[in-house]
């Protein structure tokens, strides 16, 4: 298996489990839940969420845990999409990121709605911080192959 698909594959799952845990522990109102329906998969939902929704897994896992999966799969997947254009690839792989975080510090200071939680602050920085400092090691390992 290549780097490519294997990049890809680990990113689709990491944005599977975190709309697994958003529709087995949120609202049925959120937009995930709504769409779901909408495309037929009301009853898989509906039995996923009467199985795993009698659980507590906690408030992490509920509210922020699911923000970092997709922050994380959002930055693999644009990695592949972007993977010949290293300067472009670093500032396709931070949009999400970097818009995520920005909302936070302004949900802080109130000028954006929502509730700031340095939970979620810290599970954007994870994947973001991690997947830097590995662009920056293979580039600096591949510099020093020419």
């Amino acid at each position: 298996m290549t780097k490519k698909p294997f990049k890809l594959t680990i990113g689709l799952t990491l944005l599977i489990c975190g709309c697994i845990i958003y529709i087995s522990w949120r609202s049925e109102q959120i937009n995930l839940y709504l769409w779901g329906e909408k495309i037929g998969l009301g009853e898989p939902i509906y039995l996923l969420r009467s199985n795993l929704g009698q659980t507590n897994p906690g408030t992490f896992v509920k509210n922020s845990l699911p923000d970092g999966l997709y922050c994380a799969a959002y930055i693999l997947i644009m990695d592949c999409i972007w993977e010949n254009e290293n300067k472009l690839r670093i500032f396709m792989t931070s949009i999400v990121p970097v818009i995520a975080i920005t909302h936070e510090i302004l949900q802080y200071f109130n000028l954006m709605s929502g509730t700031f939680d340095i939970a979620d602050v810290i599970c954007y920085c994870i994947p973001s911080i991690t997947y830097l400092i590995a662009f920056y090691l293979l580039n600096k390992r591949d510099t020093a192959k020419d």
